[in-house]
């Protein structure tokens, strides 16, 4: 009994010192990693501070394509309702062109026949 108390007396006290060692070495260990991330989200911040600089950068550049290309798809459309119409006013005026066409080549041809008849 008295090995019992005697080892409860120098175990407890030891293992209760040691745990204690453990927590601090722990507790260090802990506030050393927290300062690190702290360190790693500011230098975060400022990478994300200059990644909206170069967007801002950016901008102005992606605003001029944007017009050029509303430029263009106007232009393009233009061009395309130009060429409808004139499409359309041939294939609806083909047969008056053709029948213009042939009284010329009959003109022709009679100016042709006077001036062999002379």
């Amino acid at each position: 009994m008295e090995t019992v108390n005697l080892l409860k007396d120098y175990i407890l006290p030891v293992g209760g010192l040691v745990a204690i060692v453990f927590l601090i070495i722990f507790l260090s260990r802990m506030t050393a990693l927290i300062n690190k991330l702290i360190k790693t989200i500011d230098g975060a911040d400022d990478s994300v501070a200059l990644l909206n600089k170069s967007i801002e950068k950016l901008q102005e550049p992606l605003d001029t394509v944007v017009k050029v290309s509303k430029s263009v798809d106007g232009m393009h459309d233009s061009g395309s309702r130009a060429l409808r119409s004139v499409k359309n006013i041939v294939s609806s005026n083909v047969g008056a062109l053709k029948s213009k066409v042939q009284e010329l080549g009959k003109k022709g041809e009679e100016k042709d026949e006077k001036s062999n008849d002379l």
